[in-house]
């Protein structure tokens, strides 16, 4: 995890690594009416060490922070890890979320949403499909929270995203079939085939019983 840039709070660099169900381009509303960014990023566990790592040190300071806070002692402190750890693989997967309509303590509202660029660091101005297992990194900021109700732990807020490998959605029937020697459609052979079909048809149309 390497600092980007001297902002208050920092944006950070994520490693690369899969999508899945992540939303960059349009907000997701069907739990929240002013819509939210985000989702999973799933990393190689040799890739996140050293994020495991920060992010564990951060997680540390949140709940030092709430103990300070609430006066209870620290195992006391309901607390939500920052990051999963999948047993069987050892892949890393990290939640990313950002409001798309912010409403200030002020009462001021302002709309937000990440910045998208490709693997040259160009801006990606219009919606491309960005389905589950696309290669990407995340820019992202750390901020520490408590509530009575989720405890302590880190929110990864997504600023920005860098597309390195797009996949689309394919139909499912055609996915998980391997290749084999055999029958192999030809669409012209086949539409030439139902034109002679459909002639001979007609020869004897008066035949048909129905």
């Amino acid at each position: 995890m390497t600092q980007k840039t001297n902002k208050q709070p920092p944006v950070f660099l994520s490693p690369k690594g899969r999508t899945e169900w992540l939303k960059c381009f349009k907000a997701d509303t069907k739990f929240d009416i002013d819509g939210v960014f985000g989702g999973k990023l799933i990393i190689d566990n040799n890739d996140a060490t050293d994020l495991m790592k920060e992010l564990d040190v951060l997680f540390e300071k949140a709940i030092d922070a709430a103990v300070e806070e609430t006066g209870k002692s620290r195992d006391k402190i309901r607390t939500t890890d920052p990051y999963e750890v999948n047993q069987e693989t050892g892949d890393v997967s990290l939640k990313f979320k950002l409001k798309a309509k912010v409403t200030t303590k002020s009462g001021d509202v302002f709309s937000q949403k990440p910045i998208v660029v490709d693997a040259k660091r160009q801006p990606i101005t219009k919606e491309i499909p960005l389905w589950n297992g696309s290669l990407v990194r995340v820019g992202y900021q750390v901020i520490p929270y408590y509530t009575s109700l989720a405890g302590a732990g880190l929110s990864l807020r997504m600023k920005s995203v860098q597309i390195l490998e797009a996949i689309e959605g394919a139909n499912e029937a055609t996915t998980i079939f391997s290749e084999e020697d055999g029958y192999s459609f030809d669409p012209d052979a086949a539409v030439a085939n139902m034109q002679d079909e459909s002639e001979e048809v007609g020869e004897f149309a008066d035949d048909i019983p129905f």
